[in-house]
């Protein structure tokens, strides 16, 4: 994993200032989600290095610390050990910190600790295997209740959710100018590649993301446990723009392919 620009990970203006947003208001839960292999942790970890000042703490199961300098203190995930995520926020380094960078939210349990912490005055960033923004609030508010989060303390602590999926690129060298016939607005289709793209057709990835802050109406849903069809409504209904239609401005400035939007 590495640390990328905010134009490295495709990121629009607006999306990075929601997020920023998030960022500078100094408590809360920030959720990055997507699919296994979406890059949603480079996103997170690029987020995180844009916090400034002192008391940050990496909480994850491998050793990511030497991303984020030494000012940053790391504490390992080793469940075997018995260095599991509720002892991780117990230690005094998160306790201190400022902002916390958690390695994956995978269960009720998880999201309780993050939010608990993230309510004490903590800004706690944390990951979700979701494919879609209302998918991760729909989860959220699935998990409340009996042993899991408080629906209430958790729309009022969740700030921020994002997702994201990955694009592959046209390769520049041997693409082919889209057809006007196609209605679209695709600039490129996929070359019938060579030695740059390894005969592929594709050479590199942007995302296409949503981004979503959250407001009351929003809130209220989640506390509601509405499916993930009426909060993408009313998230569209507020401004956030859809993967789909992030995919489809990336496939119009020429970094993808209308094949790739459709793997959507």
């Amino acid at each position: 994993m590495q640390l990328l620009t905010i134009e490295e990970l495709g990121l629009e203006k607006s999306e990075w200032t929601a997020i920023e947003t998030a960022l500078t208001a100094g408590r809360g839960l920030v959720v990055f989600a997507g699919i296994g292999g979406s890059g949603k942790a480079n996103t997170q970890h690029t987020a995180f290095s844009k916090i400034s000042g002192p008391g940050k703490c990496l909480i994850a199961g491998e050793d990511v610390a030497t991303l984020h300098g030494p000012s940053t203190n790391f504490i390992k995930l080793e469940p075997g050990a018995g260095r599991n995520l509720a002892g991780a926020f117990k230690a005094e380094a998160a306790k201190a910190a400022k902002s916390i960078l958690v390695d994956g939210l995978q269960n009720a349990m998880e999201v309780d600790i993050a939010l608990k912490a993230a309510a004490a005055g903590h800004l706690v960033l944390g990951t979700m295997d979701t494919p879609d923004t209302a998918a991760t609030l729909a989860a959220l508010g699935a998990m409340c209740g009996n042993s899991g989060p408080d629906a209430a303390l958790l729309a009022s602590t969740l700030t921020l959710v994002t997702a994201q999926r990955l694009l592959r690129r046209p390769c520049r060298d041997c693409a082919v100018p889209a057809g006007d016939g196609k209605g679209d607005g695709a600039k490129f289709e996929k070359g019938s590649g060579c030695a740059t793209c390894n005969q592929s057709g594709y050479k590199g990835r942007t995302a296409a993301y949503e981004v979503m802050p959250m407001t009351p109406a929003l809130a209220a849903l989640l506390k509601a446990k509405a499916g993930a069809a009426a909060i993408h409504a009313q998230a569209v209904k507020e401004g956030m723009r859809s993967m789909r239609d992030a995919a489809l401005a990336k496939m119009r400035q020429g970094l993808t392919t209308m094949a790739e939007v459709r793997t959507l």
